[in-house]
């Protein structure tokens, strides 16, 4: 798959190297750093898409079947990154941390956001009552963003 994504990342950049709009005016092309730092993060995507615009580009991708995404700036330097998975995927510590407090409720889908400063998890949690998303830090520090009755 890297292999794939590094082909059709070359074939993205000679084709914006080479060719015009239907205005004459050059097509938006991916930074090649972009799509050597893609394939060194992520090993596992199984379909993806830039989206490449004059304030950088964005990779949406499938990634354990859930659709996630990666910006990167003009210059094509890291900037964020949204991945989505279950409770399967969530760090052992992380986990701790949630069902600690919430032992009863289920982790229905985990939105993990990778910044430079480090990951933030939010947790998507439901029981038979509620709904809860909470954010746990890498630190393990852990706040409720939403709390909702079921009706």
């Amino acid at each position: 798959m890297k292999r794939f994504i590094i082909l059709a990342g070359m074939l993205v950049l000679a084709g914006g190297v080479f060719a015009g709009g239907r205005s004459g005016k050059p097509v938006s092309i991916v930074h090649a750093s972009v799509l050597k730092d893609f394939v060194l993060r992520y090993d596992d995507v199984s379909s993806g898409r830039w989206i490449p615009d004059r304030k950088g580009s964005t990779m949406y991708f499938m990634m354990d079947g859930y659709h996630d995404k990666a910006v990167y700036d003009a210059n094509g330097r890291w900037k964020y990154s949204l991945i989505f998975y279950d409770e399967s995927k969530l760090p052992r510590d992380i986990r701790t941390v949630v069902k600690r407090q919430y032992f009863d409720f289920d982790i229905k889908v985990v939105e993990e956001v990778q910044v430079l400063e480090g990951k933030a998890y939010f947790v998507h949690l439901e029981d038979k009552t509620s709904l809860k998303l909470v954010k746990v830090t890498s630190d393990g520090d852990m706040e409720t963003i939403e709390d909702f009755a079921r009706s």
